[in-house]
């Protein structure tokens, strides 16, 4: 596990990176790109794990990581030891030049692997890109409190029919008034791994989960008419195989501090 961890925080995270920005991306677009760590932490362990991190946090700070790292914790599923670190949002080339500052600084995945992979079981890497113009997000530096995150699984052959209802369902929302109300979204697509898009709403508290007096769906129906409101919300749905909902909590004891 830590040579596979080493592998992504040196030269073959470069070649990974050039590799993916030549496949995915003809140019690179400036700060729509995310990158999470999904830290499996062993049973019994979260105690030290938790008191190593704020540790090793503290070493990127003093060692100025051009990163934000922020750390959320599922509060639920079956996957309640698992850290999600998560740093955004930056280009392909800010990026490079991250690699660079990690190969001149070992010293804080040195202390990584020194005090947190002894409590680990496993570790997930993945980058993702957030589609800005169908998204609605605060312009606020510091991450919410909660979000709940809804995972959908695309069926291959279907991937641009997801894709229109998706996009169309957004600009509703953002051109017809559902966003005016109050309600923040945004739309990731992952990279590395199954192809998976995500929905990401932010919340400050468990009651602000509390289903609104209208629904989205209600809302659609309002705006577009039944038919094709129920024709659109199909076509989304029935463009995915599985879909997965998970509610994380922000850990700002555990990351760094929000940027200024």
């Amino acid at each position: 596990m830590r040579n596979q961890f080493k592998l992504l925080t040196g030269a073959a995270l470069t070649s990974l990176l050039m590799l993916a920005a030549s496949l995915v991306y003809a140019q690179d677009t400036p700060g729509n790109l995310a990158e999470l760590w999904l830290v499996t932490v062993q049973s019994g362990h979260q105690a030290e794990f938790e008191s190593g991190l704020k540790e090793h946090m503290q070493l990127r700070v003093q060692h100025k990581d051009p990163q934000n790292w922020q750390v959320f914790v599922p509060v639920t599923g079956d996957r309640l030891t698992t850290y999600v670190i998560r740093s955004c949002c930056f280009s392909w080339t800010e990026k490079d030049a991250f690699v660079v500052w990690d190969q001149n600084n070992p010293a804080v995945m040195e202390q990584w692997f020194t005090k947190q992979d002894p409590h680990t079981a496993g570790y997930a890497h993945y980058f993702n890109e957030i589609d800005g113009d169908n998204s609605h997000w605060a312009d606020n530096p510091t991450a919410p409190p909660m979000v709940g995150v809804s995972d959908y699984m695309v069926r291959p052959d279907q991937s641009m029919d997801f894709e229109k209802a998706r996009k169309q369902l957004s600009q509703v929302a953002l051109n017809q008034g559902w966003a005016e109300q109050g309600y923040h979204w945004a739309w990731l697509s992952r990279i590395g791994g199954k192809p998976m898009t995500s929905l990401v709403v932010p919340y400050e508290n468990y009651a602000a989960m509390q289903m609104p007096a209208q629904t989205f769906s209600d809302f659609l129906v309002e705006k577009m008419g039944q038919e094709e409101a129920m024709a659109l919300m199909s076509q989304f749905s029935g463009s995915t195989h599985s879909s997965h909902y998970t509610v994380y909590q922000h850990r700002p004891d555990l990351s760094m501090p929000a940027p200024e």
